[in-house]
């Protein structure tokens, strides 16, 4: 269990356009990216990188980020939809309380699992180990509810210095059979995109290769997903400064929310509004996002 598993890489559109097959940059054996969050926001780059796998026939894990307090039925038919058939395996990705108590965050997310239960043996939930313990183990007997150890988990553990970690402690109660997947470096200089993307690329290790069920027998690859092109660059360039920030249908605050963006978001603007004191920018993929409003900067 460490640096001699398989190596893959997972990202999301705040790491850019990235290109897995880049000159000089580590060699995956498989990898994951984001298709969306909640039931409001399709990530941009989802299907360029996933078809960049299929093209290679790398295994391929699509990950969603579960919202609780919001429509677990709606956030699971976006990620069905959007994440589409036969990846290598799905997984929740579990690091977003939305302001909620532990006992609804672990009910939502035990509602969550069961909701894509039909993707059977390839399910997973990805989460950090210290996650499994605050808001789903029992502090009073100490143990584990049944259905967290009915699943498989992706679990993540860091080193403070940046550096990858080498091996992963598990959860009490929790079955090393039950953890194909480490995240084992959340600061790995991002080799596979651009100058103009981010800085950092989360690593993986597969510890369990092949998944179980998979048998080793290569998945039928989907028909080919033409790749969502990349906006193109204006001169102006922020990033998300806040936990989340809304992508508007006016420059406004009482207009309707289209999306949302996380800390550290690249978004790439056009024109910048002026309403009062308040700073908007419409952006190059549509809506609007607010870089200053009642004296709170969301754009750094």
């Amino acid at each position: 269990m460490g640096l001699q598993d398989p190596f893959g890489i997972d990202t999301a559109d705040c790491n850019g356009a990235v290109d897995i097959s880049t000159p000089g940059a580590p060699k995956i054996s498989f990898g994951a990216a984001r298709c969306g969050i909640g039931y409001w926001y399709k990530d941009s780059q989802y299907l360029h990188t996933r078809a960049q796998y299929d093209k290679l026939g790398l295994p391929f894990v699509a990950y969603h980020v579960l919202i609780p307090g919001n429509s677990i039925s709606a956030q699971a038919k976006a990620f069905k939809n959007w994440a589409g058939s036969d990846c290598y395996a799905y997984s929740w990705d579990l690091e977003v309380t939305n302001n909620c108590l532990p006992s609804k965050v672990s009910a939502d997310t035990r509602d969550a699992l069961a909701a894509i239960d039909d993707f059977g043996w390839r399910q997973m939930a990805y989460s950090t180990v210290g996650w499994i313990d605050e808001y789903f183990r029992n502090h009073l007997t100490g143990q584990l509810p049944d259905w967290v150890k009915k699943y498989m988990w992706w679990l993540a553990r860091y080193l403070l210095n940046g550096q990858e970690c080498p091996s992963l402690i598990l959860p009490k109660g929790l079955d090393a059979k039950n953890v194909p997947v480490m995240q084992s470096w959340n600061m790995m200089p991002n080799a596979y995109g651009s100058k103009y993307d981010s800085q950092y690329v989360d690593g993986d290790r597969g510890l369990i290769w092949p998944l179980p069920g998979w048998n080793g027998v290569p998945v039928v690859s989907p028909t080919p997903v033409t790749p969502v092109p990349v906006p193109v660059a204006t001169q102006v360039l922020h990033v998300v400064n806040c936990n989340g920030l809304h992508i508007r249908s006016k420059p406004t605050r009482s207009s309707d929310g289209i999306g949302m963006l996380l800390r550290g978001a690249p978004v790439n603007v056009v024109k910048k509004i002026y309403v009062g004191n308040d700073i908007w920018w419409s952006r190059a993929e549509g809506g609007y996002v607010a870089q200053q409003y009642d004296g709170f900067v969301y754009l750094a």
